[in-house]
């Protein structure tokens, strides 16, 4: 088999202009650069995991202040890495880790994977929780299981964190809200959504408004809000109280995401077939119609219009996008988020409890993995007791 190296090193070639006979370079059509960055994307999005530890300048592998974590205390993993967050379950004591990543991406499969293992050869691993539900994880486990010729190409952090707790003999937990209820709530939502809208002055508008704005202060950024301030007491030991867009625009995150990019439409296309051929389509259009051929031809019909028509035009089109923006805003914000976020921190909690009834579970760790988007909410919930 082919090192992830040799893989990888074949990508400056593919990106070589073409050379003809006379040794001077051929121009390229904006079909053949779109083509070979396709072929790049395909290459880096086959390179397992273990590559991502190439590019972020050395081990992830983080250090335990001691071999155990009592419960009830305050010792904590020291030198916790970026897109983490480690601090003690405000119920129990147990310590939580939660592990925040890029769907897909290879810098955030190798994060998790070494920071289950870590613990686990600490022997401070208590349980592994994954963003994950049941008929999600059937799906996932079914189209590319361990072993099969689709999982190193679709490699993914939950099936790595999973597969890394189980070489410790601990199960996955499952800790997501069921894609069914999901589904369901969104269509709610978006009823909703639409029916406020319509009722501005009866307190539609109003009820949008708060629910963005206790999503944003809960689950988005929690130091906004009174609740989140009052922890701020332990940051020195726990490290940043929740994570920022510095874990976000991190350097070997972001030199990684071009797989996140080409990974996620390739799953949607495999596991659900007809969604994956729309997005595909979508994807296809706008790599040939390029922004600079859309720019030019918006610019041959504006040519044809008065002033006034583009100025209504301009100003229809903000119209709608703020109408889609706050549908899609209020959707992601309660339903994607902080009702999930709930549900995750309900089933964290769960065996957190389990930990500290569990005399064997003395000193254990749970580490969750899940989507950077959930980590400072859940933090919230789990550091208010509220679940």
């Amino acid at each position: 088999m082919i090192h992830s190296r040799g893989k990888i090193a074949l990508i400056p070639v593919l990106c070589k202009p073409a050379y003809c006979s006379t040794h001077r370079p051929a121009p390229l059509t904006p079909h053949d650069t779109a083509m070979r960055a396709a072929i790049a994307l395909v290459l880096l999005a086959y390179a397992p995991a273990e590559a991502s530890s190439q590019y972020s300048g050395g081990s992830l592998a983080f250090q335990l202040q001691r071999q155990t974590v009592p419960c009830n205390s305050d010792v904590l993993p020291s030198n916790v890495p970026k897109q983490t967050l480690a601090f003690p379950d405000d119920r129990t004591g147990v310590t939580v880790h939660l592990v925040g990543s890029m769907h897909y991406n290879p810098y955030s499969i190798a994060k998790a994977s070494d920071i289950i293992r870590t613990y686990g050869e600490n022997g401070s691993l208590g349980s592994v929780v994954v963003e994950q539900c049941p008929s999600r994880w059937e799906r996932v486990q079914s189209t590319h299981p361990p072993g099969s010729p689709l999982r190193p190409f679709l490699d993914n952090e939950m099936q790595a964190a999973a597969e890394v707790g189980g070489a410790f003999g601990l199960p996955v937990i499952l800790g997501d809200e069921e894609i069914e209820v999901v589904d369901e709530k969104m269509k709610d939502a978006l009823k909703q959504t639409v029916k406020d809208i319509m009722n501005p002055f009866g307190g539609g508008w109003a009820a949008i408004s708060n629910d963005m704005k206790t999503a944003w202060t809960e689950a988005v950024d929690p130091s906004w809000s009174s609740q989140g301030r009052s922890g701020n007491k332990e940051e020195g030991k726990e490290g940043p109280q929740f994570l920022s867009s510095l874990d976000l625009f991190d350097a070997p995150l972001l030199l990684a995401s071009p797989v996140s990019f080409i990974r996620y439409p390739l799953a949607i296309l495999i596991k659900t077939p007809l969604q994956g051929l729309v997005l595909f389509s979508i994807l296809t259009f706008l790599t040939i119609n390029g922004p600079a051929e859309l720019m030019a031809d918006n610019a041959a019909l504006l040519s044809h219009e008065s002033a006034t028509d583009i100025i209504l035009d301009v100003f229809g089109g903000f119209g709608a996008f703020a109408l889609e923006t706050v549908l899609l805003s209020r959707v992601f914000l309660t339903v994607l988020l902080i009702e999930r976020n709930e549900v995750l921190a309900k089933n964290i909690r769960s065996e957190c409890v389990r930990l500290s009834k569990d005399s064997s579970g003395t000193g254990k760790v749970c580490v969750a993995v899940l989507g950077m988007a959930h980590c400072n909410g859940v933090k919230n919930i789990l550091c208010s007791g509220k679940t």
